[in-house]
């Protein structure tokens, strides 16, 4: 984007930076954990 260039230059970075934003908030959901381990 900074280069000026149109979407078929920055085009597959911005799609693969989403995919890795999806995939980490799915994982997230996924694998909480089912307990808080902190002592007060």
């Amino acid at each position: 984007m900074a280069t000026h260039g149109g979407p078929e230059k920055w085009g597959v970075t911005l799609l693969i930076l989403a995919a890795a934003a999806v995939s980490y908030w799915a994982w997230g959901q996924l694998f909480q954990p089912k307990f808080n381990n902190r002592v007060s």
